[in-house]
């Protein structure tokens, strides 16, 4: 486990040594922060990070004479360095922390803050806030809204359940060295656990995320970013999505049922620090920069290469994953006898091209064969079984589709190009696909003899897309499969 900056400790020892020594209940609370303190983290925060300790404790709800029944109204009146104790109960409000102020509930469990759909339930503008002990629920989701939104610096969230927001449990932006400790983050419904945006050098540390919407955590144009001993169980997408970042970390967590996808538009934003993670027990196998490495047979959660070449991934089954293998910037690898059934993003590949993908069966998965930006690959004697999609081929060109076994997809295109040109598909069986292949401003693709289950016609077999003009203008265009088979291609056994 990494640990609690010493700035932080000594904040805590500070307010329960100097305020708070008489008062049982909040020292019962300190004494939990300052047990994870102590459990071997290793400064999250900075060393250079400052805190301001020197303020009054005000308190909410309970039976005192002069206690405030509105959090809002005690940070109104709060100042820098002040600490707010909160007794057990629910409070219906939303709530801006614009102080530096430690906000602390009396149990986790208990002392609930709701939203009622309304805005963000926390919204953190200022600097050096800390927030404890509190379930943080039910915020709405206009544009964009979270449990607790921070928008600014060394804010510090613990202990806390961020469960049921509309929208993200956590929202990140613009901001700096915050950390979220010891949370459970789950069941966050449209967007997702946490969104880190546009910001740099925060730690997520020892949290749970399960059941959200779009995934656990994404970080979204962020850079110098940890995340580490984490579960992420059953989130909707995936449970981390790294998106146009550089130097992210994600270490010693544990995926179940879960997995983690990266995507970007350059070299850097697949760059990671990505180690001692595992999927569903076995190991997410992370490699970058490196060539002529054999992953044969072994038992793997999850596969991503980044800058690979003339490396080779055979005879690996994957089976029931959010994400099989992912390759990005590689060239002259091969792909040879992986099998997935019931995966998510089964082989993805982002500005690849010469690898060699044959011998593949993809069965009951939710994406088939995706390429991003790659060309002058080869996927051959593949079969693409009872699968949501086929093959997608995405400003993707020079690519030879040849000798697989499409059929049965069920919900989206057998084979589907946006922007693509001299692709060769060639001697492939299309069968019992709900939908042909489609495409949308692609030209000069070449089909030839391929088998289609719904044309026994001499004729040449017409295939379907549009062509946009000023992107508005949608102009209907036509290739087609200038020579049909007649009957199925021999090639690869349909399992």
């Amino acid at each position: 486990m990494e640990s609690f900056s010493c700035s932080y400790k000594s904040r805590i020892l500070l307010t329960v040594g100097e305020k708070m020594k008489k008062k049982a209940a909040i020292i019962t609370c300190f004494f939990f922060l300052f047990s994870i303190a102590n459990a071997g983290f290793t400064n999250p925060l900075g060393e250079n990070t400052k805190v301001v300790i020197n303020g009054n404790t005000l308190y909410v709800g309970g039976s005192g004479p002069n206690n405030y029944t509105s959090i809002q109204d005690a940070i109104n009146d709060a100042s820098d360095g002040d600490t707010i104790f909160v007794y057990n109960g629910t409070y219906r409000e939303n709530v801006v922390i614009d102080k530096s102020i430690t906000l602390l509930g009396e149990d986790r469990n208990a002392t609930i803050i709701d939203g009622e759909r309304e805005d963000n339930v926390a919204n953190i503008t200022a600097p050096s806030v800390i927030v404890s002990n509190f379930t943080i629920t039910n915020s709405s989701s206009y544009y964009i809204s979270a449990g607790i939104k921070i928008r600014n610096s060394n804010c510090v969230i613990s202990n806390c359940n961020i469960f049921y927001n509309l929208d993200y449990g956590i929202w990140i932006i613009s901001s700096s060295n915050n950390v979220v400790v010891n949370c459970n983050i789950s069941y966050n419904k449209l967007e997702g656990g946490v969104l880190i945006e546009k910001s740099f050098n925060n730690r997520i540390v020892n949290c749970v995320f399960m059941s959200n919407g779009q995934g656990g955590i994404t970080l979204l144009h962020s850079h110098n970013d940890a995340i580490s001993n984490s579960i992420f169980l059953s989130n909707e997408a995936c449970g981390v999505r790294i998106s146009s970042s550089n130097n992210e970390t994600v270490s010693n967590c544990k995926f179940i049922r879960d997995g983690l996808y990266v995507q970007g538009d350059n070299l850097s934003h697949f760059l990671h620090e990505i180690k001692n993670d595992t999927v569903d027990g076995l190991p997410l196998l992370y490699y970058k920069n490196v060539r002529n490495v054999t992953i044969d047979g072994m038992h793997a959660g999850e596969i991503i290469l980044v800058n690979c070449t003339k490396s080779k991934i055979q005879n690996i089954d994957l089976n029931n994953k959010k994400v099989g293998i992912e390759i990005a910037f590689c060239k002259e690898n091969e792909i040879y006898n992986c099998n997935m059934e019931n995966v998510g993003k089964t082989l993805i590949m982002f500005y690849s091209s010469h690898n060699d993908i044959h011998g593949c069966t993809l069965k009951n998965c939710e994406d088939g064969f995706v390429l991003f930006f790659s060309s002058q690959n080869t996927i051959h004697n593949c079969n693409i079984l009872e699968s949501r999609g086929g093959i997608m081929l995405w400003q993707s060109s020079l690519n030879r589709i040849k000798l697989c076994n499409i059929v049965g997809t069920t919900n989206s295109m057998s084979l589907f190009g946006y922007l693509t040109f001299g692709n060769l598909i060639t001697n492939n069986n299309f069968i019992d696909n709900r939908w042909d292949p489609v495409f949308t401003n692609s030209v000069h693709n070449l089909w030839f003899h391929n088998y289609w289950d719904d044309w026994h016609k001499i004729v040449p077999k017409p295939i379907f897309g549009i062509n946009l003009i000023f992107l508005t203008i949608q102009i209907p265009w036509i290739q087609f499969d200038w020579h049909p088979a007649k009957e199925p291609i021999r090639m690869v056994e349909v399992k």
